[in-house]
């Protein structure tokens, strides 16, 4: 395997998902409570001659990630002596037809095959650990099966395997449920800090290292940073956070009682989540187009997998139809297992007992979102 003609770098491509995309942080900077994901550290810790072109997005699975159109970017630009790394789990376990023995493995066996034939690399890291915890305070480990899933295809393949899942579940059990959370975004059980980031980052640059007999580079031990906003520059305007109760005041004030839209649903669930388009990608539903605020909305609900399927059978998305209660926590509740752990009470907490068939108004639904904290 070459590294490279002259004058070319040797890539390290990343395939996965929020996880692993490169995140961004709020003004005022506060590392222990900015989101970051190991993909964006990962250069760190690599060796010189190497660089990182991290192609993760929110809310994939090995499924999306070629359907919208990723895995195609990728492909395109493979070179013999390229390296691609893949990380997914979080999102398909999510979809019936994902399962781990079922369509993930077919998904990731497919990526294996493809990178093959490009020249390249294929190197497999299992899904990184959520810190999961019962009432019981006995960690619960959510992704044993994915992670099984991937040791068994490089076994099968004669891939290397990185056991993201193993290092970070013993790590995380170790330190406990109070101080395993210092390395997540406050109240989140599936993604990391910067702290979190660097840590799981640190990890992976030694163990690709050591599965390609590479030298690593020695990189001094960081600590955990406070949680605790640094000042921000004294010309910097800051403005108010996107899931703040001021972010739902329209919903009360104007047209309470008028039935909730679906547009009008993703719009308060982006803002609830805090989600974020990830790439340049337009909408991809036919009726909703253009450069607009609608069509960059849907296609950060569409990229954190909270459209439910059952809306866009056609192709399209029917911005203006109602929505029920039913309908806006099919919306809701995939949103929240991106940001925090689901049990069994999280439908009922966020909507108690009201009737799911029922249309939802706009004035409920904005009083459902200020319900979600993280």
């Amino acid at each position: 395997m070459r590294a490279g003609a002259p004058g070319e770098v040797r890539r390290v491509f990343i395939l996965g998902d929020s996880t692993v995309t490169d995140q961004t942080a709020s003004v005022p900077y506060a590392p222990g409570a900015s989101y970051a994901a190991w993909g964006q550290m990962l250069s760190w810790f690599l060796p010189e001659g190497l660089c990182v072109s991290n192609h993760a997005h929110s809310g994939l699975t090995s499924e999306t990630f070629e359907k919208e159109g990723h895995w195609a970017i990728v492909e395109k630009r493979l070179r013999p002596g390229d390296i691609c790394l893949m990380q997914f789990g979080h999102n398909d376990q999510k979809r019936p037809h994902l399962t781990a023995e079922g369509g993930y493995t077919q998904r990731l066996r497919g990526f294996v095959q493809r990178v093959r034939t490009a020249g390249a690399q294929p190197v497999l890291v299992t899904p990184l650990a959520r810190n999961g915890w019962g009432a019981d305070g006995q960690y619960h480990d959510l992704l044993g099966a994915y992670a099984g899933a991937v040791q068994a295809i490089g076994g099968e393949e004669g891939v290397p395997v990185l056991d993201l899942h193993a290092v970070s579940c013993e790590a995380l059990k170790s330190e406990g449920l109070k101080d395993a959370k210092r390395w997540f975004y406050p109240g989140d059980f599936t993604h990391t800090n910067d702290y979190g980031a660097y840590r799981v980052a640190a990890y992976i640059g030694r163990a690709l290292c050591a599965a390609l007999s590479m030298e690593a580079p020695v990189r001094a031990p960081w600590e955990p940073v406070p949680a605790a906003p640094l000042a921000p520059p004294a010309d910097c305007q800051l403005t108010p956070p996107g899931g703040s109760a001021e972010s739902y005041a329209e919903y009360d004030a104007q047209r309470p009682e008028d039935t909730l839209t679906r547009m009008e649903a993703l719009t308060l669930a982006v803002s609830a989540f805090k989600f974020f388009p990830v790439n340049g990608y337009q909408s991809p539903f036919a009726d909703v187009v253009g450069q607009d605020a609608a069509a960059v909305t849907v296609q950060t609900a569409a990229q954190s997998g909270i459209i439910p399927d059952a809306w866009t059978q056609d192709g399209n998305l029917h911005p203006s139809d109602p929505v029920t209660l039913g309908e806006f926590l099919a919306v809701l509740l995939p949103g929240y297992a991106c940001r925090s752990r689901l049990t069994k009470d999280t439908e009922y907490e966020l909507a108690g007992g009201a009737d799911r068939a029922a249309p939802v108004t706009r004035a409920k639904a904005a009083a459902i979102c200020r319900r979600i904290r993280f």
